[in-house]
């Protein structure tokens, strides 16, 4: 029973990553083929591509095997999509009080800071925030009402 929730953090990041560099690709793919060129819409959908691909990763991680209510689950992915969002605005919050962010269709870099990464913070901001509000609502959920076995 204990070890269950270090587990499922363990999995909820992993495919929160996985989940959340593919739904930036997927973003990225949309921003070049689709959407109007400038710095703001690129980051947006980068940030909330990341958010919602951190999120569904995470609920994956996170569904049981046998008993999966409707209801928790939609809650569960609308919640960590929405906390995977501002984990990834956080991250980028974080790029732009360590310097300029430079931003083109073919990279992001942070202007005099070689050693910061903008994709893997966004997407490490993604996850993170992702999975502490995945673990709430477990922990929430588990205080609420008895196990089903």
């Amino acid at each position: 029973m204990f070890i269950n929730f270090p587990l499922r953090l363990l999995a909820g990041l992993g495919l929160g990553l996985g989940s959340a560099g593919a739904a930036m690709f997927f973003a990225w793919v949309i921003y070049l083929f689709a959407v109007p060129r400038s710095t703001v819409a690129l980051l947006s959908l980068l940030i909330v591509g990341a958010g919602i691909g951190a999120g569904i990763g995470v609920v994956v991680a996170w569904l049981h095997l046998r008993h999966n209510r409707r209801g928790t689950t939609f809650v569960s992915a609308i919640v960590t999509s929405v906390a995977g969002t501002l984990g990834a605005f956080a991250g980028y919050r974080f790029l732009t009080s360590r310097g300029e962010l430079f931003v083109e269709p073919d990279r992001l870099a942070v202007i005099g800071r070689p050693d910061l990464n903008p994709t893997q913070i966004l997407l490490i901001g993604a996850t993170v925030a992702a999975n502490l509000a995945i673990l709430g609502v477990a922990t929430s959920s588990r205080f609420r009402r008895p196990n089903p076995r």
